[in-house]
This record gives C-alpha cells, structure tokens and sequence, in this order.
C-alpha cells in the first residue's frame, strides 16, 4: 500500500512539473492578445487540444473573451448553442468538465458523423459563469479519463484565470475595448450622423459579429433587407468591405480610447 502511496505521489509531482510551466506562460499575458493562444498551448499540454474558445456569460449575453486553434475546423462545429445549454445547467457547487461528441449537438441529417470531441470547463468567478471549450479532432484518439482527471485538477484555476483576464482586458483603455458592447457601437455611428439609423443598426451588427441571418433575426427584417441596408452604408462611407468598415469605425472612438 506504501509503494503504491508513493508511486503516485510521484506521479503528482511530475504532472506538476509538466504543465506548470505552461500555466506560468498563460498567468503571463492575462489582460493581453495572446491569451487565447497560450490558453491553447496550456490546454494541449494537458487534455489535447486543437481548437479553445473561452466564454464568459454576462447579461444574459455570451461574450467570447478568446480563442485559438486550427483553422480547418468546419464552422458548424465552433457553434455556441451546446455552451449556452452546458451554461443552463451550470450549478452553484464549483467547476466542472462535461465532455461531448460533436455529432450529437450537430444536425445529423445535414452533416455526417463525425468522431470529433468536445471537451468544457465551466465555472463562475467574479460574478460570471464562465467556460472554456476544447475542440478534439477525430485525428487524435478519446481523451483518457487521466487526461480529464488532470484538467479537473487544473479546472478552478482556469477559469479564476480566464475570469481575470477578461476583467483586465476590459478595464484597459484600449480600442478593443470599444467592441465589447453592442449599445456603445450603435450608439458611437449613429452619434457621428453619417448614416440613416437602420444603416448603422446594420453595421453595427456587422462589427459586433452577428452574420448577416443574425442581424436580420436581431432587427426583425429580412436578409434581403439586411444586405441592401449594409450596401448603401458601405457607399455612403466610401467603403468596399468589413475590415474598411471597422479601420473607420476606430476612427470615430473617443482618442482617450486609442491612447
């Protein structure tokens, strides 16, 4: 029994060892950019990870504070609906690692099977529940229960971390900052007149992140609708694409926000 206390004893430390270098790494650009990348890094030392995104729940809302991974992953699969239900069923008792099959959160009878794993950590901090889900590809076997037992362990840290990060992201005086709410958006285009109010409804929409069924689900219009509106405001701000729009919409933030 003493041998078998000591073996893993020593099976502990060297876990220790092997990804609290990675979680120093992550500690170090809490507040910054490259979070989601070394989120990514960390959660591959552990679990096995192709793909993370980090979310945060606030107001009802689901923000995504950070994300990482391969870009070969079919769009379906990065859907948020299976977060939002896992955050449904999120308790008061701590963290906790769900695990999941891409296909069953996937219409079937549209897309084919697929062996591919989802992997979530949820856990609230600071006020908001908050989860972390981890995309597994069919090229990498199942995650092992050991593999889950070590992200279980690592489970409070993450999302302390992950909670930490978006409250510094957030409080800095940055221009990223001046696209986390979508009433200050709305509010910033239709305050330089420049457009009629459906017109920056639209592209507010467009910044924020909706695609173009969201925005026509959001306003109560049609698709149709939504592209003639995104044209004309395109033509009156002398613009040919998103990314033009956004250069021009920077333009417009308060400087204290640039600085």
């Amino acid at each position: 029994m003493a041998t078998v206390l000591a073996y893993r004893a020593a099976e502990a430390d060297d876990y220790a060892e092997a990804w609290m270098p990675g979680l120093s790494d992550l500690v170090e650009v809490i507040g910054l950019e490259e979070f989601g990348n070394q989120m990514l890094a960390f959660l591959d030392r552990v679990v096995g990870a192709d793909h993370c995104t980090i979310y945060q729940l606030s107001n009802y809302d689901l923000v995504e504070v950070g994300s990482a991974g391969i870009a070969t992953i079919p769009e379906a699969y990065l859907s948020s609906y299976e977060v939002k239900r896992r955050f449904r069923q999120l308790g008061t008792s701590g963290s906790r690692v769900d695990t999941y099959r891409l296909s069953s959160a996937l219409d079937c009878s549209i897309l084919p099977a697929v062996q591919h794993q989802g992997i979530m950590v949820l856990g609230s901090k600071l006020g908001s529940p908050y989860c972390i889900r981890i995309l597994r590809t069919s090229q990498r076997h199942e995650a092992t229960e050991a593999q889950l037992g070590r992200l279980r362990e690592a489970a409070d840290v993450l999302i302390s971390l992950a909670a930490r990060h978006q409250n510094l992201f957030l409080s800095k005086p940055t221009s990223s900052s001046a696209l986390t709410s979508l009433v200050q958006i709305q509010e910033r285009i239709l305050s330089t007149k420049s457009l009629s109010r459906r017109e920056g409804e639209v592209c507010a929409r467009i910044l924020y992140g909706y695609s173009s069924c969201g925005i026509a689900l959001d306003l109560g219009i049609g698709k149709e609708s939504v592209m003639t509106y995104r044209k004309r405001a395109y033509q009156h701000l002398g613009i040919g694409s998103q990314r033009e729009l956004l250069l021009w919409y920077l333009e417009q933030v308060p400087e204290t926000l640039n600085s």
